[in-house]
């Protein structure tokens, strides 16, 4: 996957801190090289690191949404996050899957 160095060092500790094997991870926005998803089931989290690349500590922005219908992109976003840590988006991640 050719992404920023923060989406890469953020996959490389959610593997270290969590049991991924259930966890799909989407490259919906090939374009966007600080952008990820994560999906299990009918539960995505849309992750971006782009508005914190020139931060010393990785921040990043979430959704966490709920589709209703994936193949027609039908969803409703429960939680947004914004600025947070590499951690708190793991604990985030943790409580939604």
């Amino acid at each position: 996957m050719d992404k920023h160095i923060t989406i890469l060092e953020f996959i490389k500790k959610l593997k270290s801190s969590t049991n991924i094997d259930k966890i799909e991870f989407l490259n919906n926005w090939d374009g966007d090289l600080c952008a990820l998803g994560l999906r299990k089931e009918e539960k995505v989290i849309y992750i971006n690191s782009f508005n914190y690349i020139s931060n010393k500590e990785p921040m990043f922005d979430f959704d966490l949404e709920i589709y209703s219908d994936f193949e027609n992109d039908e969803y409703i976003v429960v939680k947004e996050g914004r600025g947070v840590s590499t951690d708190q988006l793991i604990y985030e991640i943790k409580l939604f899957f």
